[in-house]
C-alpha cells in the first residue's frame, strides 16, 4: 500500500475520532447548560454563577481546540500544506534563526561603539 494512502487513512480515522469527541463535548456543554439554568432557576443566587460560567467556557474551549485540530488535518485534503514541506520549512525556520543570531551580534557591536561615543561626548561636555 503506497505511503500517501496510509497517511490520508490514518488522518481520516483522526478526524473522525476527533468529530467523535467533539459531538461528545458538544453534549456535554448542553447538559452542562440545561443543568445549570435548571438549578440558577431553582436557587437562583444561592448558586455560584462564576463557577458555572468557567464550567461552560472550560467546554466551550476544549471544542475550540478539537475544531482548531480537525481544521488542521482537513487542510491537508484541501491541499493548505504538503507534508514533504515540513523539511523545507524546518531548513528556512533554521536559517532564519542563524541570521537572527548574527543580526543580534551586529545590533551588540554597534550599540557597544555607540555608547563608546556617548561617553565620549560625555567626556568632553564635563
Amino acid at each position: 500500500m503506497n505511503m500517501d494512502i496510509l497517511t490520508e487513512e490514518k488522518i481520516l480515522t483522526k478526524i473522525i475520532e476527533l468529530e467523535k469527541k467533539k459531538s461528545d463535548l458538544n453534549q456535554k456543554l448542553q447538559s452542562l447548560i440545561s443543568s445549570n439554568s435548571s438549578a440558577w432557576n431553582t436557587y437562583g443566587s444561592e448558586l455560584c454563577a462564576g463557577s458555572m460560567m468557567a464550567e461552560e467556557k472550560n467546554l466551550s474551549d476544549k471544542i475550540a481546540e478539537v475544531d482548531r485540530n480537525i481544521d488542521i488535518l482537513t487542510s491537508f485534503f484541501d491541499g493548505e500544506f504538503i507534508l514533504t514541506e515540513e523539511t523545507i520549512l524546518k531548513k528556512k525556520l533554521e536559517i532564519i534563526e542563524n541570521s537572527k543570531a548574527t543580526l543580534k551580534k551586529e545590533e551588540d557591536a554597534i550599540n557597544l561603539l555607540l555608547s563608546k561615543f556617548s561617553k565620549f561626548r560625555e567626556l568632553l561636555d564635563s
